[in-house]
């Protein structure tokens, strides 16, 4: 479903904006990296190890014997990785809802570290400290991206309910949840192991639509994986946006990933929008719910908008520039997104240098709306 199905016939009203949580408002993939470092560090500095050695045999080993251990699908099935199981913390609620999961952990645990220091030469008993010492760093790093928080509050000031559906075990997301402060934020949470079911099945989104009490076309959902997000949410009939953050290349490679980033061509795959940063889905907030595809405001506070594109001859038409302008002029596109993306463009030019913002106030990143 697109977004100018969901909102365009002025039927539905936008009332939701829901989340994924990895590495869409808290980091994920650079925690990894970040925790592996400061854990592997000292001690490839004590065995003369060439600098990331180690923490790079780790991120090896553990995948590897992740895939070995999961027999029964965790992974697959909940989207537990195998960098949790060497720091989370799996109780009560774990062993009820995936009973093998804290046994693999253990294993896991005990492998990967001493398994990582033989690949690297180091004969030596610290396997457990390395273990300690990477579960504590990963902990420090339970922190929201800076421009998460001011993106909550954008959408509360607006009136939107907030809800956050993310995979993994129930210890370990809730806690990630508590110790970044964003738990506070979402009038309603589900977590895959509690439902019995992760993304890219749709059940727990049209759950949590159920909890906060709107429809699948009163919703959008926002995450960074499109195996995972942008499949559930289309699944769900509801439009999805995806945060397509790009990792540097010469750092060790995001072993927490939880979809391919680049070549997708299945269909239930593609979003129906792209943005690189979370702010960037405001704009399109603003517009769907004033019936417009895309609406922002000048520096003279003028509104600008892009109108939900019309089907006219195969093809998809929409005005673009200031609301108070009769001569609009038209733009086409072969799809609607087509349309939205080329009237994108053709607001920026219009805009001649104004620096446009968003209606309370945060400044439009481009670069960041088109791809």
């Amino acid at each position: 479903m697109s977004p100018m199905a969901a909102f365009g016939d002025g039927a539905s009203v936008l009332r939701a904006i829901l989340f994924d949580l990895d590495d869409t408002l808290i980091p994920e993939a650079a925690a990894i990296r970040g925790a592996l470092a400061a854990a592997c560090g000292p001690l490839e500095e004590l065995a003369g190890l060439p600098n990331g050695v180690l923490g790079e045999a780790v991120a090896a080993v553990g995948q590897a014997s992740w895939q070995a251990l999961d027999v029964t699908g965790i992974d697959a099935r909940f989207g537990v990785t195998w960098e949790e199981c060497l720091w989370g913390r799996f109780g009560p609620a774990s062993q009820a809802q995936i009973p093998t999961l804290g046994a693999l952990a253990v294993m896991l645990r005990r492998q990967v570290f001493t398994d990582a220091l033989t690949a690297c030469g180091v004969r030596s008993p610290l396997g457990g400290e390395l273990e300690a010492r990477f579960a504590m760093e990963r902990r420090k790093r339970f922190v929201p991206y800076a421009e998460a928080p001011g993106l909550i509050q954008s959408l509360r000031d607006r009136a939107l309910l907030v809800g956050c559906a993310t995979n993994g075990a129930s210890e370990v997301q809730r806690e990630k949840l508590a110790a970044s402060g964003t738990g506070g934020w979402f009038d309603a949470v589900t977590v895959s192991a509690e439902e019995g079911v992760g993304k890219p099945d749709p059940a727990m989104i049209v759950k949590l639509c159920e909890e906060l009490g709107v429809s699948a076309d009163q919703a959008i959902y926002v995450g960074n994986s499109r195996r995972r997000d942008v499949a559930a949410s289309r699944a769900a009939g509801i439009p999805s946006v995806l945060i397509e953050r790009f990792e540097p290349e010469d750092e060790i490679p995001n072993p927490g990933a939880r979809g391919a980033r680049k070549g997708v061509a299945n269909p239930h795959e593609v979003p129906d929008r792209m943005v690189f940063e979370v702010h960037g889905i405001l704009g399109f907030v603003d517009g769907w719910r004033a019936g417009r595809a895309f609406r922002v405001v000048d520096g003279g506070r003028t509104p600008w908008s892009i109108d939900l594109p019309e089907p006219v001859d195969g093809r998809f038409v929409t005005r673009v520039g200031a609301d108070d302008d009769p001569l609009r002029p038209l733009v086409t596109g072969s799809s609607p997104l087509a349309a939205i993306e080329a009237g994108l463009r053709s607001l920026r030019a219009r805009g001649n240098g104004r620096a446009f913002r968003h209606e309370l106030g945060e400044p439009i990143d481009w670069d960041a709306l088109l791809r």
